[in-house]
Protein backbone atom coordinates (compact mmCIF):
# COMPACT_ATOMS: atom_id res chain seq x y z
CA UNK A 1 0.00 0.00 0.00
CA UNK A 2 1.20 3.43 -0.66
CA UNK A 3 -0.46 7.02 -0.75
CA UNK A 4 0.14 10.25 -3.16
CA UNK A 5 -1.84 12.60 -1.71
CA UNK A 6 -5.58 12.10 -0.55
CA UNK A 7 -5.25 8.77 -2.22
CA UNK A 8 -3.94 5.13 -0.85
CA UNK A 9 -3.39 2.88 -3.18
CA UNK A 10 -3.29 -1.12 -2.47
CA UNK A 11 -1.95 -3.91 -4.73
CA UNK A 12 -3.94 -7.04 -3.45
CA UNK A 13 -2.29 -10.16 -5.77
CA UNK A 14 -2.26 -14.06 -5.55
CA UNK A 15 -0.49 -17.28 -6.38
CA UNK A 16 -2.31 -17.10 -9.49
CA UNK A 17 -0.15 -14.29 -10.63
CA UNK A 18 -3.05 -11.70 -10.40
CA UNK A 19 -2.22 -8.47 -9.44
CA UNK A 20 -5.11 -5.71 -9.27
CA UNK A 21 -4.25 -1.89 -8.28
CA UNK A 22 -7.05 -0.64 -5.94
CA UNK A 23 -7.42 3.13 -5.23
CA UNK A 24 -8.89 4.06 -2.14
CA UNK A 25 -10.17 7.42 -0.58
CA UNK A 26 -11.50 8.55 2.18
CA UNK A 27 -13.47 11.90 2.45
CA UNK A 28 -15.39 12.95 5.59
CA UNK A 29 -17.66 10.26 5.96
CA UNK A 30 -17.93 8.38 3.10
CA UNK A 31 -14.70 5.98 1.29
CA UNK A 32 -14.54 5.33 -2.58
CA UNK A 33 -12.63 2.58 -3.32
CA UNK A 34 -12.26 1.00 -7.18
CA UNK A 35 -9.70 -1.14 -9.51
CA UNK A 36 -7.43 1.01 -11.63
CA UNK A 37 -5.58 -1.47 -13.09
CA UNK A 38 -5.17 -5.19 -13.59
CA UNK A 39 -2.60 -7.61 -14.88
CA UNK A 40 -0.70 -10.64 -15.02
CA UNK A 41 2.30 -11.53 -13.18
CA UNK A 42 3.05 -14.63 -15.24
CA UNK A 43 2.86 -17.10 -12.21
CA UNK A 44 2.63 -16.90 -8.42
CA UNK A 45 3.20 -13.83 -6.76
CA UNK A 46 4.77 -14.01 -3.14
CA UNK A 47 4.06 -10.18 -2.32
CA UNK A 48 4.93 -6.77 -3.27
CA UNK A 49 6.30 -2.99 -2.10
CA UNK A 50 5.36 0.10 -3.33
CA UNK A 51 8.19 2.65 -2.82
CA UNK A 52 6.84 6.07 -2.32
CA UNK A 53 10.36 8.03 -2.90
CA UNK A 54 10.61 6.36 -6.28
CA UNK A 55 7.39 5.21 -7.73
CA UNK A 56 8.26 1.86 -8.37
CA UNK A 57 6.34 -1.51 -7.46
CA UNK A 58 8.78 -4.06 -6.85
CA UNK A 59 7.26 -7.64 -7.28
CA UNK A 60 8.49 -11.46 -5.90
CA UNK A 61 7.42 -13.44 -8.90
CA UNK A 62 7.26 -17.30 -7.33
CA UNK A 63 10.83 -19.16 -8.90
CA UNK A 64 11.35 -16.18 -10.96
CA UNK A 65 12.61 -13.44 -9.20
CA UNK A 66 12.03 -9.53 -8.65
CA UNK A 67 10.15 -7.47 -11.11
CA UNK A 68 10.02 -3.66 -10.87
CA UNK A 69 6.77 -1.49 -12.11
CA UNK A 70 5.84 2.07 -12.32
CA UNK A 71 3.64 2.09 -9.29
CA UNK A 72 1.01 4.79 -11.17
CA UNK A 73 -1.90 3.33 -12.36
CA UNK A 74 -1.12 4.70 -16.05
CA UNK A 75 2.11 3.05 -15.41
CA UNK A 76 0.87 -0.21 -17.52
CA UNK A 77 1.95 -3.61 -17.33
CA UNK A 78 5.46 -3.85 -18.74
CA UNK A 79 8.22 -4.65 -15.78
CA UNK A 80 11.62 -5.23 -15.47
CA UNK A 81 13.28 -8.21 -14.26
CA UNK A 82 15.17 -6.83 -11.51
CA UNK A 83 16.76 -10.21 -10.02
CA UNK A 84 16.29 -13.60 -10.76
CA UNK A 85 15.73 -16.63 -8.07
CA UNK A 86 18.87 -18.61 -7.45
CA UNK A 87 19.60 -21.35 -4.74
CA UNK A 88 21.58 -20.97 -1.56
CA UNK A 89 19.08 -18.66 0.52
CA UNK A 90 21.20 -15.49 -0.53
CA UNK A 91 20.15 -12.19 -0.33
CA UNK A 92 20.60 -9.32 -3.13
CA UNK A 93 20.99 -5.64 -2.07
CA UNK A 94 19.99 -2.98 -4.68
CA UNK A 95 20.01 0.63 -4.30
CA UNK A 96 16.64 1.96 -4.23
CA UNK A 97 16.77 4.98 -6.62
CA UNK A 98 19.08 3.82 -8.98
CA UNK A 99 18.93 0.12 -8.57
CA UNK A 100 22.79 -0.40 -8.55
CA UNK A 101 24.09 -3.51 -7.35
CA UNK A 102 25.09 -3.14 -3.97
CA UNK A 103 25.95 -7.11 -2.39
CA UNK A 104 24.70 -10.22 -1.51
CA UNK A 105 24.43 -11.66 2.12
CA UNK A 106 23.44 -14.55 3.74
CA UNK A 107 21.79 -15.25 7.24
CA UNK A 108 23.80 -18.16 8.95
CA UNK A 109 23.09 -20.00 11.73
CA UNK A 110 25.05 -18.95 15.54
CA UNK A 111 24.40 -17.42 18.63
CA UNK A 112 22.46 -14.65 16.94
CA UNK A 113 19.76 -16.58 14.47
CA UNK A 114 19.06 -19.07 12.96
CA UNK A 115 20.06 -20.07 9.59
CA UNK A 116 18.13 -19.10 6.80
CA UNK A 117 17.56 -21.48 2.80
CA UNK A 118 14.92 -19.98 1.83
CA UNK A 119 14.57 -16.13 0.98
CA UNK A 120 10.91 -16.76 0.78
CA UNK A 121 10.12 -13.07 2.49
CA UNK A 122 12.09 -10.74 3.93
CA UNK A 123 11.78 -7.30 6.04
CA UNK A 124 14.54 -4.96 5.77
CA UNK A 125 15.42 -1.50 7.92
CA UNK A 126 17.80 0.82 8.37
CA UNK A 127 17.49 1.46 12.12
CA UNK A 128 19.64 -0.16 14.72
CA UNK A 129 18.54 -3.51 16.21
CA UNK A 130 20.81 -3.80 19.36
CA UNK A 131 24.58 -4.46 19.60
CA UNK A 132 24.61 -7.68 18.37
CA UNK A 133 22.92 -6.78 14.92
CA UNK A 134 24.55 -7.87 11.80
CA UNK A 135 26.70 -10.25 13.78
CA UNK A 136 24.60 -13.16 11.64
CA UNK A 137 25.03 -11.84 8.39
CA UNK A 138 27.81 -12.19 5.91
CA UNK A 139 27.99 -10.19 2.83
CA UNK A 140 29.50 -11.36 -0.73
CA UNK A 141 30.72 -8.64 -3.28
CA UNK A 142 30.38 -5.42 -0.76
CA UNK A 143 33.14 -3.35 -0.52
Amino acid sequence: MWETGAVSTAFPNSTSGCVEQWELAVEGDSARAGSVRLWDAGSAVEGCYADETTGRLSLGEEEVGVWVYGAEPDAGTAGTLLDSTGPGGHFTVYDRTGRAYLGRFSVTGGRAADGCEDTDGIDATAAGLGPTSGTAGRTEGSR
